[in-house]
């Protein structure tokens, strides 16, 4: 049954902020002319009309880092009020700060996923053009323990995008962070046609 209407996505992604405190050198984020936060009143509108056409998730984050908008944790907060079953980001976790992860969980953040791309400072550095190795592994583990010790159901997943830089760390970043994670996801570096 065909129809040339299809049916309103089940879940989307709402772009809160194209800004972005890394560089990682297989990402377009840092070719992009015009960078800036959503704004907040477009957000709610588009959650809230969303959901009235059937939405039931929602990712806060697209081509920036979802944690340089000040609102993440309020929009988190929204959109579990008018009853989104899912809600989740992505972020490369350097300004995913303990406080500010506490307040997103306790708003209802359902999943978090850190996009972790080195195995070693040395290729971290070199791929995400910046030297928060240190500051990302503590806040994953941060993280894992605020859930631990206070019974909350979030899911944490880290991701690796596989480069010709790091390759051979695939095992050494899986090794680091699989005891706080509930699931590993390496992907093969592809454009946006997926090639």
């Amino acid at each position: 049954d065909y129809s040339l209407i299809p049916p309103f996505p089940k879940e989307i992604l709402i772009d809160i902020s194209s800004l972005c405190n890394h560089t990682c050198n297989f990402c377009a984020n840092p070719q992009m002319v015009s960078k800036m936060h959503a704004s907040s009143d477009l957000v709610y509108k588009v959650l809230k009309e969303a959901k009235k056409e059937g939405s039931e998730a929602v990712g806060l984050y697209a081509t920036g880092e979802p944690f340089l908008n000040k609102e993440l944790e309020n929009f988190v907060k929204y959109a579990k009020q008018i009853k989104y079953k899912y809600v989740f980001v992505t972020t490369n976790g350097a300004a995913a700060t303990p406080k500010r992860m506490k307040t997103a969980i306790d708003n209802g953040l359902d999943s978090i996923k850190f996009s972790i791309h080195g195995g070693t400072k040395e290729t971290y550095k070199k791929i995400h053009g910046k030297d928060d190795f240190d500051r990302v592994i503590a806040n994953l583990k941060s993280i894992d323990s605020y859930r631990k010790e206070n019974n909350k159901n979030i899911k944490v997943y880290v991701s690796m995008v596989e480069t010709f830089d790091n390759t051979s760390e695939k095992e050494i970043l899986k090794k680091i962070v699989e005891k706080y994670i509930d699931g590993w996801d390496l992907k093969k570096m592809f454009n946006s046609c997926g090639t």
